[in-house]
Formats: structure tokens, C-alpha cells, sequence
């Protein structure tokens, strides 16, 4: 097995958490998920303002839920990435780059088979 293969299916084990949930295709929860999104994110530019509530960390969880209750929204995320300053969208990609490193090191270590 070529060390590209194994990479490709850490990046798949990754993936499986949330995103790929069987509750996820509940109309229900997708509903509830992007109206807590919404409501968040409102609360989150209403603390803003605030001095002693921050609402970063608010903005922060309703974006979250709305990405994974819609596409639409999960794509215009990563649409927006390409706008960010090149020092930002390389620190993102070490992030991201970095935790599939890490699965592969626990999959190495492990001896576990793709």
C-alpha cells in the first residue's frame, strides 16, 4: 500500500464524525441545527457590542451548526476561503494538513489496516 492510499483513507476516518451522521438527514434536526445557527449567530452580533459578554465564541457556534445543517452554506465557506490573505489560508491548511498527520501517526501506531 503507497503512503498517498493510506492518506486518502485517514482523510475518509476524519471525515465520518458529524458530517456524516445518519441523523444529519433528518429534516427535523437539519431544521432545528439551522435555526439555532441563526439565532447564535444574532446573539453573537448582539453581544458584540456588549462589553462584558463576548459574542465571538456565539458567532463562532452558529456558523458551525449552520455548516452542518446545509450545504449551500458548508460551500460558500469554502468559496470564502480563497478571499482570506495568503498568510491565513496557509495557516488553515497546515491546520487541516495537521490533524490528518496526527491520524496517521495514531494509525501507524496502531497498526491498523486501511
Amino acid at each position: 500500500m503507497t503512503r498517498g492510499h493510506h492518506n486518502l483513507n485517514a482523510a475518509k476516518r476524519l471525515r465520518r464524525g458529524l458530517h456524516h451522521a445518519a441523523w444529519r438527514k433528518n429534516f427535523f434536526v437539519r431544521i432545528a441545527m439551522f435555526s439555532s445557527g441563526i439565532v447564535f449567530i444574532a446573539l453573537g452580533f448582539v453581544l458584540g457590542f456588549v462589553p462584558l459578554l463576548p459574542g465571538f465564541p456565539l458567532g463562532i457556534l452558529g456558523v458551525f451548526l449552520l455548516s452542518l445543517s446545509s450545504r449551500r452554506v458548508r460551500l460558500a465557506l469554502r468559496r470564502g476561503v480563497r478571499f482570506l490573505p495568503p498568510h491565513h489560508r496557509a495557516r488553515l491548511y497546515f491546520l487541516r494538513t495537521r490533524k490528518l498527520r496526527a491520524a496517521d501517526r495514531r494509525a501507524e501506531g496502531t497498526g491498523e489496516a486501511s
